[in-house]
């Protein structure tokens, strides 16, 4: 039995089967499980003890959460775990079996990973943990092509070979033998009540998003806390902040980091017509060493860097904490709309590989092997695809939701805690059961979403959003695809400027050139690439690509996902220190400052 090193420090919980546990665990069978933070709660029967990390929003059941959720399971099994409203994990030891069960809430909100290598099997809040624990790891090429080219795995694996994330709306039973089953419980499939029509749709979407909110905030860890939160000029955060509001919970501090000068001035008016306190961060003025220190000590690199900037919310929040609210799934789900327009998608493999944020060029020259992992990685989106009842845009969003959401745009407010607990009101069970089972034709593409703001929220509807129009001109919000095309003007300025602008104003692509930390960031990846030294991508592709980043090419993206990779072979499978992971990419950060 391999013997664990360290006891992981982060909140969560850790269970270990077939490894020797080092202090802290408590061993119950051939298991071990280390519950810490302030969401644990626990629950023992004669037949079984219940742990959760994590809340639920009824009156009654909050702050009780484990003996909720265990006269569930004595009731109903398996599946009842994943019915409860709220954001959470849940162990449950079989007493008589040995056995334990692993469940979520239905959209897996709360980050969970599996690892497995021969006779171990554990699950963790992050792969940090398994680094803590001494437990070997190694790097899959498959999932770096598909994080080049998508952002985030193509399935549930991940970065690393022997780590997955927990899928939402499957349960797992982990038996005494450390073999571990799958069952799906939640229903994916799309079947739409056609009487539901538009104002009744619009009151649902308040209601959801007002349930989530005040389960929050009257939950006895949160309620004492202030709220703060980050407000883009969006339908999102909008929306949160009327809630917010209507509860009489007015945001202690609005937080908005500076990407587009029209966003930020949209959120300025809110703010000064709100009489909100408004604090910007520049994205030249983020503390981006102690962000990226951040990222690198709660995620190990296997959730993308790009988003790094969205742990300002975390910065300087105070010995007490706060509570906030993200837009995480409210479009996907409340507005009955995918990342693509629905109108436009007939097969949902089709549209979800099909997104490039590296180009094929560039990936050949980064990995030589990049048309057979790009097959690969289409035949399993393919497989999974099967799994979803409905049509095309539907499967599309659902392919989303269980890869793009949970390993991407869902990830990084989940790394701010316990500092700033964030929270998506669209991500819940109800509002799962919404989208499967309201007519886009009535109200998809945000249509009932952009009713509910109307009626309920009148005065924020007003504001102009950063295009300039208010939401109370809007039928319907849908994107628009504009492509290379949005950069042909800029490009012109660029060259008649003799270099001066930059191609890709306003873009990610601009922070890693216009920001020296970023610049220095990117330069450490080049001069240090673990990546490169082991083999396991081109040296002379990662030197094409920084030399066309230089001259005004379109190649952030890459490079974010890049230093993803970049970081968790170093800190997870080499196990490389990680303040000389950070003194790589920022030489003028000493050891002390580097330390989480």
């Amino acid at each position: 039995m391999q013997r664990a090193s360290a006891t992981p420090k982060l909140p969560g919980l850790t269970v270990l089967s077939g490894a020797t546990p080092p202090d802290g665990f408590e061993r119950h069978g051939p298991v071990s499980l280390n519950a810490t933070g302030e969401f644990i709660t626990r629950h023992d029967t004669p037949r079984h003890i219940v742990w959760v990390d994590g809340l639920l929003f009824a009156e009654g059941e909050r702050g009780d959460e484990a003996r909720v959720l265990s006269e569930r399971y004595s009731a109903a099994g398996r599946t009842a775990l994943h019915e409860a409203d709220g954001y959470y994990n849940v162990v449950v030891f079989e007493r008589q079996t040995g056995a334990l069960v692993l469940a979520q809430d239905a959209l897996a909100t709360r980050p969970w990973y599996i690892y497995r290598r021969g006779g171990v099997v554990a699950v963790a809040p992050s792969p940090m943990v398994y680094r803590a624990l001494g437990f070997p790891m190694t790097l899959s090429r498959q999932v770096l092509y598909e994080t080049l080219r998508l952002l985030h795995p193509a399935g549930e694996e991940s970065l690393v070979n022997e780590v997955r994330r927990m899928r939402p709306g499957v349960s797992y039973r982990l038996e005494r033998d450390q073999s571990l089953h799958e069952q799906t419980v939640s229903d994916f499939s799309y079947r739409p009540d056609h009487a539901v029509g538009l104002d009744e749709m619009a009151r649902e979407i308040k209601d959801i998003v007002a349930e989530a909110i005040d389960g929050v905030l009257r939950h006895p860890v949160c309620r004492a806390r202030p709220v703060e939160l980050s407000l883009t000029g969006g339908l999102d955060s909008r929306h949160i902040l009327g809630e917010l509001l209507a509860q009489e919970r007015k945001p202690r501090q609005i937080r908005h980091v500076c990407i587009k000068r029209a966003e930020c001035a949209a959120v300025a008016r809110i703010c000064a017509g709100e009489q909100l306190s408004l604090r910007v961060f520049e994205l030249h003025e983020l503390p981006w060493a102690t962000l990226i220190r951040r990222w690198l000590a709660r995620s190990g690199g296997l959730v993308n860097l790009h988003q790094v900037y969205l742990l300002a919310m975390m910065h300087e929040v105070g010995a007490r904490g706060v509570v906030g609210f993200d837009g995480y799934l409210m479009d996907w789900l409340l507005g009955l709309v995918s990342k693509d327009n629905p109108d436009s998608i007939t097969d949902p493999v089709r549209t979800v590989w099909g997104r490039r944020y590296t180009s094929d060029l560039m990936l050949g020259q980064l990995m030589p092997d990049s048309r057979e992992l790009a097959a690969r990685g289409r035949a399993k989106l393919a497989d999974e695809a099967g799994r979803y009842q409905g049509p095309a845009w539907f499967r599309a969003l659902m392919l989303d939701i269980q890869h793009r959401g949970v390993n991407y745009t869902g990830a990084a407010m989940a790394l701010m805690a316990p500092e700033a607990h964030y929270f998506a009101p669209g991500a819940t069970r109800r509002a799962l059961h919404f989208c499967r089972g309201r007519d886009i034709a009535i109200g998809g593409i945000k249509r009932a979403r952009l009713e509910a703001m109307r009626r309920y929220f009148p005065r924020l509807a007003e504001y102009p959003d950063p295009s300039g129009r208010a939401y109370t001109e809007y039928t319907t919000l849908h994107k628009t695809t504009t492509g290379m095309g949005r950069y042909l003007t800029p490009w012109w300025r660029f060259i008649t400027s003799g270099g001066r602008t930059d191609p890709a104003p306003e873009s990610e692509h601009e922070w890693l050139r216009a920001i020296p930390p970023l610049r220095h960031l990117v330069a450490g990846l080049v001069e240090h690439s673990g990546l490169v030294a082991d083999g396991l991508i081109s040296r002379r592709g990662l030197a094409r690509c920084w030399r066309l980043h230089q001259i005004g090419g379109y190649e952030a993206w890459t490079l974010f996902s890049l230093l993803s990779a970049e970081a968790a072979y170093r800190c997870l499978v080499r196990r490389e220190p990680q303040e000389q992971v950070i003194h790589d990419w920022f030489p003028g950060v000493t050891q002390s400052d580097a330390a989480e």
